[in-house]
C-alpha cells in the first residue's frame, strides 16, 4: 500500500472534494472508482464551512492514467472539467480542509492496469485535440528605435485631479502624478516606470479608485507623436491587459467599482486611440482591433479598415476573427469561433464556463487566443 509520505506528496494533484456526510462522499468515491482512479481514499475531516470549521467528509482521488493517447496535457483538463461537473452535480459549495490526514479509509489502490479498461471507457466519447487553428504571427512591428531616449510628453490636466483623495495598492495615490510623468518621461527609464505603474496602480490584477482617473493619461502619452512605436505597443497591450480585468462591467454600465469605471475608461478611449489606425503598423493594428471589441458602437466607423486589415493577413486567425464578430456584435458567430476552439485549447472551455456575461467571456478567450497569435 503506498506510505503516507507518498500520498502526500500527491496530493495536490489530486481529485479533492468535501462534503457535509459521509453517504454524499462515498457516492462521490464510488464515481472516481468506476471512472477508474488508480487510489480513492475517504477520510473525516474538518472543512471551513459557511458558519466556521464544520465536522464533513473528504475524497481524494488520483488519476494516473492511462490515457488514450499521449496528449496528457489534453486528457488531464479534461478531467479537471469532469470534477467540476462532479460537484456541480452534488451541489459542493464547501472549500477543502486545509490538512489531508491519515491514509485511514483508503478504498481502492490500484495499478495502471488494474484501472486501464476503466479509464479507456471513461473517454470513449471525449475526442482527442484537434489540431489548433491559431497560428503565430510575426506581424510588423515598424522599424525600431535607435535608443531609449525619446521626446517628453507633456500630461494635460494632471494636476486637476484630487489625487489624494484617491487610492492605490500602497494608500494614498498622492504619488501618481509622479508614476505618470515618469512614463510621460519617455525616456531610458522607461521599464521602471512601467513596473512601478503596475506595481502601485495595478497590482496583480487588482484595481484602486486611482487606476480609472490614470488612464485619460496613459492614452495621451499613447496618443503622443513623441512615444517611441514600441512603447506604444507596449501601453495598446496594457490597455488591454487592464479592462480585461472586470471585463464584465461593459454588461454592466450603472456599476461604479473601481473595476467597473477602470473598464469603462478604457473602452471610452477607444475612439481617440483609433485615430492611430491609418499610422499603425500591422503589430498596432491588431492590438487596436481587440481594443475595438471593448467598445463596439465607437468601432464601426472603422469596420472596413479592420475587414480590409484581417484580408491581408494569409491563412485562419480565430483571434482576429473573434474580435470582427465582437465588434459587429454578431453574438452567435462569436460564439461559434470561441466553441471551435475548444477543440484544441485546454483552457477555452474554463473560460466559457465562467459565471460571468457572455460578452465577458468572449472577450477572456480573445484575449487568451491573441496570447498564442499575437505573442
Amino acid at each position: 500500500m503506498t506510505e503516507f509520505g507518498q500520498v502526500l506528496e500527491r496530493w495536490s494533484e489530486a481529485a479533492d472534494v468535501a462534503v457535509a456526510d459521509e453517504p454524499t462522499a462515498r457516492r462521490i468515491a464510488e464515481v472516481f472508482i468506476e471512472r477508474g482512479y488508480s487510489q480513492v481514499l475517504l477520510t473525516p475531516c474538518t472543512y471551513r464551512g459557511r458558519w466556521g470549521d464544520e465536522p464533513g467528509w473528504r475524497v481524494l482521488a488520483w488519476d494516473d492514467g492511462p490515457y488514450p493517447d499521449d496528449d496528457i496535457e489534453w486528457w488531464t483538463a479534461e478531467e479537471r472539467r469532469f470534477v467540476a461537473r462532479l460537484k456541480d452535480a452534488y451541489g459542493v459549495r464547501h472549500p477543502s480542509p486545509p490538512e489531508l490526514g491519515s491514509l485511514d479509509g483508503l478504498l481502492v489502490d490500484r495499478t495502471i492496469e488494474d484501472v486501464r479498461e476503466s479509464r479507456m471507457a471513461s473517454f470513449a466519447h471525449t475526442p482527442p485535440r484537434a489540431q489548433s487553428a491559431v497560428v503565430p504571427r510575426l506581424l510588423d512591428h515598424g522599424p525600431p528605435s535607435p535608443s531609449g531616449q525619446g521626446e517628453p510628453i507633456t500630461l494635460t490636466g494632471l494636476d486637476d485631479v484630487d489625487w489624494s483623495s484617491l487610492d492605490h495598492a500602497y494608500g494614498s495615490a498622492e504619488d501618481t502624478p509622479d508614476i505618470l510623468r515618469a512614463l510621460a518621461a519617455n525616456d531610458e527609464d522607461w521599464s521602471d516606470a512601467v513596473h512601478e505603474y503596475f506595481s502601485a496602480i495595478v497590482h496583480q490584477g487588482d484595481v484602486y479608485s486611482a487606476t480609472e482617473r490614470t488612464i485619460p493619461f496613459l492614452v495621451q502619452i499613447a496618443l503622443s507623436p513623441s512615444i517611441l512605436p514600441e512603447r506604444r505597443l507596449e501601453l495598446l497591450q496594457d490597455l488591454l491587459y487592464i479592462a480585461s480585468q472586470n471585463a464584465w462591467a461593459l454588461s454592466e454600465p450603472d456599476g461604479d467599482s473601481p473595476g467597473a469605471l477602470t473598464t469603462r475608461a478604457v473602452a471610452d478611449a477607444v475612439p481617440g486611440l483609433l485615430a492611430l489606425w491609418q499610422v499603425s503598423p500591422q503589430a498596432h493594428k491588431a492590438r487596436l482591433l481587440l481594443l475595438a471589441a471593448f467598445n463596439p458602437s465607437a468601432a464601426t466607423t472603422h469596420l472596413k479598415q479592420f475587414t480590409d486589415f484581417r484580408a491581408t493577413l494569409d491563412g485562419p486567425s480565430p483571434t482576429l476573427d473573434l474580435a470582427l464578430a465582437l465588434i459587429t456584435q454578431d453574438e452567435p458567430r462569436a460564439q461559434d469561433i470561441a466553441l471551435q476552439t475548444t477543440t484544441w485549447d485546454v483552457r477555452t472551455p474554463d473560460y466559457l464556463a465562467e459565471n460571468l456575461p457572455l460578452n465577458a467571456r468572449l472577450i477572456n478567450v480573445l484575449l487568451h487566443l491573441a496570447e498564442d497569435e499575437l505573442g
